[in-house]
């Protein structure tokens, strides 16, 4: 199973690794390999966020920080207050 699961990341580029549904930390060392880190996150989500026009391109948090970055294809990038989860109001640089 290990052999198979490593096979299916063996791709071109990163972006057709994200579209995989691999549950997981991947990381691209060199072209075409990939290392495969169980991810201890949970699979449930919690709160959805509908952030950017055209989808989120890059996201950061901190487990030290109560604040979330996104950076989207809209070509904004936003910081979320994670603590007023319920509002999303989030800060806008363009």
């Amino acid at each position: 199973m290990y052999e198979d699961m490593m096979q299916q990341l063996k791709v071109s580029s990163i972006e057709q690794l994200a579209r995989q549904q691999v549950d997981g930390i991947v990381r691209q060392r060199e072209a075409g390999y990939v290392d495969h880190v169980e991810s201890t996150v949970p699979s449930s989500c919690k709160h959805t966020l509908h952030a950017h026009e055209g989808g989120c391109g890059s996201i950061l948090f901190q487990n030290n920080s109560d604040k979330l970055i996104s950076g989207g294809q809209d070509r904004t990038v936003k910081i979320w207050d994670t603590k007023l989860h319920s509002s999303w109001l989030p800060w806008v640089i363009t």
